[in-house]
């Protein structure tokens, strides 16, 4: 098992691992993930979503860079907040 000095990335999948059944973010994830980010360490997203539904949370949880839709099918990057780059 990797140390916490040596964590870079956390890939999480989103419905039924990061938000709630209603779809909702608990604040105890949102805080993680900022406080990690805050450490330096990235989070990317995974999803059976389209990239559309991903964008929403991406941009409450500031997150910029590489996020997979349609289980993997499609992998596109985060440029700015609400913008998807192919």
């Amino acid at each position: 098992m990797s140390s916490p000095e040596e964590i870079r990335l956390l890939v999480s999948d989103i419905d039924g691992t990061l938000v709630r059944d209603d779809k909702s973010l608990s604040d105890v994830n949102r805080d993680a993930i900022l406080t990690l980010a805050a450490e330096g360490v990235a989070t990317t997203l995974i999803s059976s979503r389209p990239p559309r539904g991903i964008l929403q949370l991406a941009a409450t949880l500031h997150l910029s860079g590489p996020f997979a839709a349609f289980n993997g099918g499609t992998l596109r990057w985060f440029r700015l907040v609400g913008q998807v780059c192919g």
